[in-house]
């Protein structure tokens, strides 16, 4: 079976706590987020932004936000204790500063506190003082609230910030999530696509509409995802999700193309493999090669049962009987319910006892 992966990622990039547990990981092992060149660059880069950051504290020491901005800089690595203790610094310089608590909202919501990073983000509009501060502030707290499902609340707020600022692509991103949470699929994609007409580099909103039209099976899905990949050609989600698109619809070139490169940059994503593994073995026939990938799906996770099957059913196709026996009982040791597993152990038994 193919794997139409369904692409996890966070839907509001301060909200980490909507997607998983944060790690207070040192910031100089935090900021390896893949594996390989892309992963020193980014190191690389977070450091000399880090020492941007340290300067500027050193020349004013006395200036709240340039501590906000350099705990901005350690909550993008997940350093939530050196973002914490600089947050702590600022608010003891300065208890009425609108990016203040800005960052110090982003900081609780990684935490998971959800009542402690809506009034941060309260203060922060108390403190705004333009039009822009104040729609980001009414922005933040709509996030929290389409978070939790607060679905009516969400919108409200996302109304309330775009009457102050009606140019910002955030606000729309967010709109669409809401209406599609709601079931409202027309309104969703309207938002989605006045979002990347007020930023046609708007990412998070091309994603959306690619996933939305993949779904639908929609050619549309290279155009929106050709848009992603000219502004982050490293994108994994839309090399994906585009890749996707290319093998359902016989594209096995392309497709692989994509899979090869979504390997090279994000080596920790099983899928990649899995998929390569699936195109060698059912549409070109070629199980040997199947099997090196699959291996490598199974490298990466080691309880992937459906990689395991497929491995399997390589041995099986290949005539080594006792490998593909061994290797089905693993994936029913994984998932002792999986039906295709169990199928195959029967095949296996029924060549053994036929050959006997």
């Amino acid at each position: 079976m193919m794997i139409k992966q369904t692409i996890l990622f966070c839907t509001l990039g301060l909200l980490v706590w909507a997607c998983g547990d944060a790690t207070s990981e040192a910031h100089n092992q935090a900021v390896v987020e893949q594996e390989g060149v892309e992963g020193d660059q980014k190191e690389v880069a977070f450091k000399e932004r880090l020492s941007i950051a340290n300067q500027a504290i050193k020349s004013d020491v006395n200036n709240a936000e340039l501590y906000a901005d350099r705990a901005e800089l350690f909550l993008e690595v997940s350093d939530l204790a050196a973002a914490s203790a600089d947050l702590k610094r600022a608010l003891s310089l300065d208890s009425n500063n609108y990016r203040v608590y800005i960052v110090l909202g982003d900081l609780q919501a990684a935490q998971g506190q959800f009542e402690p990073t809506k009034y941060a983000f309260e203060m922060a509009y108390a403190n705004a003082k333009t039009k822009e501060e104040r729609a980001k502030a009414y922005l933040k707290i709509g996030e929290i609230h389409y978070v939790i499902q607060d679905y009516d609340k969400a919108l409200d707020y996302a109304d309330k910030s775009l009457r102050e600022n009606q140019y910002d692509a955030d606000i729309y991103y967010l709109k669409g999530l809401i209406f599609f949470a709601q079931g409202n699929e027309e309104r969703a994609i309207s938002s989605w696509q006045t979002a990347v007409e007020q930023d046609p580099e708007h990412v998070k909103s091309y994603l959306q509409l690619a996933l939305l039209f993949g779904d639908k099976n929609d050619p549309l899905v290279i155009d929106y995802t050709n848009n992603i990949l000219s502004v982050d050609s490293t994108n994994t989600n839309a090399l994906y999700t585009q890749a996707m698109y290319q093998q359902e619809h016989d594209m096995l070139n392309e497709a692989m193309e994509n899979y090869t490169k979504i390997m090279r940059i994000e080596p920790s994503m099983r899928e990649a493999p899995y998929n390569m593994g699936y195109i060698h073995l059912v549409h070109l026939k070629l199980y040997n090669e199947a099997k090196k990938y699959f291996e490598k799906a199974i490298k990466i996770d080691p309880r992937y049962y459906e990689a395991y099957y497929n491995y399997g059913y390589c041995f099986e196709l290949l005539g080594d009987i006792q490998n593909a026996e061994k290797i089905y009982k693993k994936a029913l040791e994984i998932k002792p319910d999986y039906t295709a597993a169990a199928n195959g152990m029967t095949r296996v038994t029924d060549y053994r006892t036929i050959n006997q």
